[in-house]
């Protein structure tokens, strides 16, 4: 077939309009493209990001709970600004002497003293840009948020730590480190074992009546109306150790837990990962509370301090502060520890 040439357009529009074919005026010359080919290279058509779905469910990585509140509880204790708390203990003490209508013999006496303890501040930032949060906000993201939700979660991280092993250098000490604490005894030895993963159920639950013993030993039953199996009891181990608590007796199906709290109906049992410690597994036993006092307690002075946010040219910065006493132990003569199951 010949080639059409630009002479040969008002021929070919002559016949187009003859066959009832009308070309638009702007068309004066025909198109002498070569034969098209494409120039681009082979895809999917469209963007991967078009056909992909951004989940708004965030997913948060999982920690290991922090405890110390649970195990002791947590108390207030005056104002962000002070920085000693000065805890009143006294003890009575007097002798008597046979009545005698003219006789002013035997007397009473209360001394006092005042154990101090220091508190601990401490901080994390929160900084965000204004490009970054935008950026982050593209992905459905609430990253301001996220960011003081994380400021939160570490100031009470930390002071999970303190309320377990205070603050070096200062008078703050914790639930496993107080040095007024009794020193741990060990478990009993059975066929040379000591560790729990190598007992039998009746020689787990003879080292919880070890514990007891020892408890009832140094203070004589000085809890409540005297210390007895039906009394508020604490018991604290690891993970770790919590395993082997639960074994099962094969004749019975009787665990150890089971065993222990049927012996102590009024014990609750507490799982931390700090009982696991560098010198080994460590299991305490305390009252929850003496003669209407509490045997402890955790203690801060401003738990969360949010401080101003502060504008600079392009972005955002706040301060997060908190305080803490430490684990503050009333009475350690009412604690019992075992270490090495």
């Amino acid at each position: 077939m010949p080639q059409l040439t630009q002479a040969d357009f008002a021929a070919f529009k002559a016949e187009a309009e003859s066959r009832g074919i009308s070309l638009p005026p702007t068309v004066t010359r025909f198109a002498m493209d070569a034969d098209a080919q494409p120039g681009m290279a082979p895809n999917g058509g469209i963007p991967a990001i078009v056909s992909t779905f951004i989940d708004p469910e965030i997913v948060r990585t999982i920690f290991a709970k922090q405890k110390a509140v649970d195990i002791l509880g947590e108390k207030k204790k005056g104002s962000w600004a002070l920085d000693t708390m000065m805890i009143q203990r006294i003890e009575q003490s007097g002798d008597v002497a046979g009545y005698d209508d003219y006789s002013e013999q035997g007397g009473n006496q209360v001394t006092s003293h005042w154990e101090n303890r220091q508190v601990y501040r401490y901080q994390t930032m929160v900084t965000y840009g204004e490009l970054e949060q935008e950026r982050y906000g593209l992905a459905m993201l609430p990253y301001v948020a996220e960011k003081q939700r994380a400021a939160a979660w570490t100031l009470n991280q930390a002071q999970n730590k303190f309320y377990f092993y205070g603050v070096d250098g200062l008078l703050n000490f914790g639930i496993l480190n107080d040095p007024d604490l009794p020193a741990p005894i060990t478990p009993i030895t059975v066929d040379g074992a000591t560790l729990w993963s190598a007992k039998q159920v009746v020689d787990i639950y003879n080292d919880i009546l070890a514990l007891y013993q020892d408890l009832i030993t140094r203070t004589n039953g000085a809890i409540g109306d005297g210390i007895d199996m039906a009394s508020p009891l604490v018991l604290g181990m690891s993970p770790n150790a919590s395993v082997w608590f639960k074994r099962a007796n094969e004749v019975f199906g009787n665990t150890v837990e089971k065993m222990v709290k049927d012996t102590f109906p009024n014990l609750r049992i507490e799982i931390a990962p700090q009982y696991d410690t560098d010198a080994g597994e460590l299991v305490q036993m305390f009252a929850e509370n003496a003669q209407g006092q509490d045997v402890g307690y955790c203690a801060y002075s401003e738990k969360l301090r949010a401080h101003p946010v502060v504008t600079m040219t392009s972005s955002w910065k706040q301060k997060h502060s908190g305080t803490t006493y430490g684990a503050v132990i009333t009475q350690p003569g009412l604690f019992a520890q075992m270490l090495g199951v």
